[in-house]
């Protein structure tokens, strides 16, 4: 997820249908704004504004500009094999490539997303109400309840829907070739099980009544689907979507990641150097003492190397005791961070991470190694 994506224009209002606008070449496409970063292979592809996509054989020394159906801004990209690989972006966008990242087909937009979600909460609508006919006792005050928070955020996805195909996508999750997960701005969550040929809204299958956005997603070590969002929420699915439970870290702003920082131990980190720990599965959750008041951006954690954290100005956090505690590291990227490839480079020894100026390979090593 793009911290960074949030403020990208989209194509409304400006008389120009960017979803079908293909991307312009250009020799300075990898030193554009880059919102993010993926693995196919041993290739990196990165991703960013007006549809730029660019594919790197050497770690990124040198770059090739993929072909773009669109002009929006894209924000993530994920890879199921080192050819099959889906990048989400604005205006509801979902891309697909089958050779590595050279050329790419859109999936879905704007406009077939908010068809899907509208469908999904009119469906849940009419359910919560043959429910509340039905009901006796108690059971009425819940349910009615449940119904009007349900009506209200169908009002709220009709009126999103009539400015356009406006909401951006932010981040996605593919265990293979055929499932998949996107999710976004006010509340967007979809799922494939073909691989992006169809899609279904999992909008209304979560505890959201607010449509909060959804920043990141990403599967734990014991299979469980994590979505974190606005107003330190995260939402978990054990059963690959069908289902959610929802857990809040204690904090009113936004969560923009959660990675497991050992097999015991989650972390969450977000707005304005904010981190949290669970060692029970995402239960309960404890503020850890902030090092930085820059808003954290990515991170990633390995037996060797640790948990390390990067901001969005640039600093990079550590911890070697599975983030019970952080310190401020004396490695910087040197420029603004809109994203962090969730794996280190180069044998452990080099962190990448995309933003202004596109692409940056930073050495990790550490004295004495």
């Amino acid at each position: 997820m793009s911290v960074l994506a949030h403020s990208e224009a989209s194509s409304v209002g400006k008389g120009i249908d960017l979803l079908n606008v293909p991307a312009l070449q250009s020799e300075k496409a990898a030193r554009a704004l880059l919102l993010g970063v993926a693995t196919a292979g041993s290739r990196l592809v990165a991703v960013g504004e007006r549809g730029i996509v660019v594919t790197s054989e050497d770690q990124g020394q040198t770059w090739s500009q993929a072909q773009v159906p669109v002009s929006v801004s894209l924000t993530a990209a994920h890879f199921a094999s080192p050819t099959l690989g889906w990048v989400v972006g604005h205006d509801g966008v979902v891309l697909k490539t089958e050779d590595g990242g050279q050329v790419w087909s859109k999936l879905l937009d704007g406009n077939r997303a908010n068809t899907l979600v509208l469908a999904d909460l009119k469906a849940r609508v009419a359910e919560l109400q043959g429910a509340v006919a039905e009901a006796s006792g108690d059971d009425v005050e819940r349910l009615q309840a449940a119904l009007e928070a349900m009506q209200f955020r169908l009002e709220d996805a009709e009126a999103g829907a009539s400015f356009g195909p406006a909401r951006p996508l932010l981040a996605l999750w593919f265990k293979d070739e055929r499932l998949g997960f996107v999710v976004g701005a006010f509340g967007q969550i979809f799922r494939t099980d073909d691989g992006g040929k169809t899609w279904v809204s999992l909008a209304g299958a979560l505890s959201n009544p607010d449509s909060l956005h959804l920043n990141s997603i990403i599967r734990l070590k014991n299979g469980t689907l994590a979505v974190v969002g606005e107003r330190g929420t995260i939402w978990f699915s054990a059963d690959d979507g069908a289902s959610w439970t929802v857990s809040e870290v204690g904090y009113d702003g936004h969560l923009y990641g959660v990675i497991q920082a050992s097999p015991d131990a989650l972390l969450a980190f977000g707005f304005a150097g904010n981190i949290f720990r669970s060692t029970d599965d995402g239960n309960t959750w404890t503020r850890l003492d902030r090092v930085s008041e820059k808003s954290i951006v990515g991170g990633l954690a390995d037996e060797g190397r640790g948990v390390l954290l990067v901001t969005r100005n640039g600093q990079v956090i550590e911890s070697a005791d599975a983030g019970e505690s952080f310190k401020l590291s004396s490695v910087k990227t040197g420029r603004t961070v809109a994203s962090v490839l969730p794996s280190f480079i180069d044998s452990g020894k080099s962190l990448i991470t995309v933003g202004h100026g596109g692409l940056a390979m930073t050495r990790l090593d550490r004295a004495g190694e």
